[in-house]
C-alpha cells in the first residue's frame, strides 16, 4: 500500500482539474484566438507604456458587433472569470460582463456592467438585442471610495457564474458589489462588450476556472420582494408586427388564425420579482414587437375597483372584451411600486363582475432599455 503525503493529494487534486480547473487564460501577449466577435473593429490588442501590462486588449463601441466571447464557453458551467480593466478616457463608457449567451432566432444574454464615467454598477440583460437595465433599476450600486472608478486606474474585478446567479465582484474580491438571480438562461457563452457609444476599456490578465460554489455565501442588504401581492400568472400571444382586432375582440383565449398560420396562446408567469419581462416575447431586432397577455381576476361580488400598472411600455387594457384605457410608459418599471410614492405607477378603474373577468393587455414593444411591467390590482 502506498502512503501519499497531503501535499501530494492536494497537488494530484489541483492538476488533475479536480478542484479549481483553470479553463482560460489570457494575457493578450499573442493573438486573439480565443475569442469570438463580428467585426474586427470591437476587439484588437494594443501595446501600451505600462510595464505592467505591456499589450492589453482593446474593446471599442461598434452599434453592429456588441460582444467578444470566448470561444467554447458555452460548454462550461459553475465557473469564476477574473481580470483587470482601466478605462482610458472620460468619456461615457462602460465593461460589460456577458454570460449565458444564446443565439438563436434572437440573440439573449445576461450583462452585468461597471460604468467608467459615474463609477457605478448595472444590471442589463439582453433579450433580442435590447437593453433591459431599466427593469432592473433597484440594482444600481455605486462603486465608492476604494472601488471608485478612476480614469487611467487598473482595477480588478470578477465574476462567479452557477446557473442564472451572477455574483459580481469590483475591487474587493471577498465581497460581491452586486447578487443578481434573476437572468431566464441558465449556460451559454460568457465574455464581454463595451458601450454601444462612447469610449474604449482595456482588459488584461483574464482568466476562468471552474468552482465548486459561490464563496460569499449570502447577500447583505438583500431586497425584499412582495410576488405574492402582484398579478403573475398570465398568457401570451405573439408577438406581431401589427394589432390584431380578433384578439382584442375575443372573450377568451383562443388561437388566432392569419394567412394560414395559427398563432396559440402560451403560458407565461413573472420572474420571482413579480415582473411580466414582455421582452422574452416581444421582439427587438424586427417589426414584431407588439404582444397581447391575458390573465384571470375572479371576484367575490361586482365591483369597482382599479388595476394599477408600472410599466417601461405602453400598455392598452381591456375587461372583459370592454377597452379600458391606455397606460403610459414610465422611465422605469419598479418592483415596489405600490408602496413607494416615489416609484408610483399608473392606474386605470376598471369595473369587475361577480366571478371570472378576463383582463387583456397590449404590449407596444421594441423599447430601448427594456419590455415589461408590473400589475397590481388595488383593494
Amino acid at each position: 500500500m502506498n502512503n501519499i503525503p497531503i501535499t501530494g493529494i492536494l497537488f494530484l487534486m489541483l492538476s488533475s482539474g479536480i478542484y479549481g480547473q483553470e479553463l482560460f487564460h489570457d494575457d493578450f501577449e499573442a493573438d486573439l484566438g480565443q475569442w469570438e466577435y463580428q467585426e474586427p473593429g470591437i476587439a484588437q490588442i494594443i501595446e501600451t507604456a505600462d510595464i505592467a501590462h505591456r499589450s492589453v486588449l482593446q474593446l471599442t463601441p461598434n452599434k453592429s458587433a456588441e460582444s467578444v466571447l470566448i470561444k467554447g464557453s458555452d460548454t462550461w458551467k459553475n465557473v469564476v472569470i477574473e481580470g483587470q480593466a482601466l478605462f482610458p478616457t472620460d468619456q461615457h463608457d462602460y465593461l460589460g460582463l456577458v454570460y449565458n449567451y444564446q443565439e438563436n432566432d434572437r440573440t439573449d444574454f445576461g450583462c452585468i456592467y461597471i460604468k467608467g464615467k459615474g463609477s457605478y454598477i448595472r444590471v442589463n440583460p439582453h433579450r433580442d438585442g435590447n437593453a433591459s437595465r431599466a427593469l432592473y433599476e433597484e440594482y444600481k450600486t455605486p462603486l465608492a471610495e476604494n472601488a471608485a472608478i478612476k480614469v487611467n486606474q487598473w482595477f480588478s474585478f470578477k465574476a462567479e457564474i452557477i446557473g442564472s446567479e451572477c455574483h459580481f465582484y469590483v475591487a474587493d474580491m471577498d465581497r460581491p458589489k452586486v447578487i443578481f438571480k434573476y437572468f431566464e438562461y441558465s449556460k451559454g457563452k460568457i465574455g464581454f462588450k463595451p458601450r454601444l457609444v462612447g469610449g474604449e476599456v482595456w482588459l488584461d490578465d483574464i482568466s476562468v476556472k471552474q468552482i465548486e460554489g459561490f464563496s460569499y455565501a449570502t447577500a447583505s442588504d438583500a431586497i425584499t420582494y412582495h410576488r405574492d401581492t402582484m398579478i403573475n400568472d398570465w398568457n401570451a400571444l405573439g408577438p406581431f408586427s401589427t394589432r390584431i382586432a380578433e384578439a382584442e375582440k375575443s372573450k377568451e383565449d383562443v388561437p388566432i388564425v392569419m394567412d394560414g398560420q395559427e398563432y396559440a396562446w402560451s403560458d407565461v408567469t413573472t420572474d420571482p420579482r413579480g415582473c411580466l419581462v414582455a421582452g422574452k416575447v416581444c421582439r427587438y431586432a424586427t417589426d414584431e414587437k407588439l404582444a397581447y397577455f391575458s390573465t384571470e381576476i375572479d371576484s367575490e361580488k361586482q365591483t369597482q375597483t382599479e388595476i394599477q400598472f408600472s410599466s417601461l411600455n405602453t400598455l392598452h387594457v381591456w375587461v372583459n372584451s370592454t377597452y379600458v384605457g391606455v397606460i403610459e410608459k414610465q422611465r422605469h418599471a419598479w418592483f415596489d411600486a405600490f408602496q413607494e410614492e416615489a416609484h408610483a405607477g399608473n392606474g386605470l378603474p376598471i369595473a369587475l363582475r361577480k366571478g371570472k373577468n378576463r383582463i387583456l393587455v397590449l404590449v407596444e414593444g421594441g423599447n430601448y432599455s427594456g419590455d415589461g411591467f408590473y400589475a397590481y390590482m388595488k383593494g
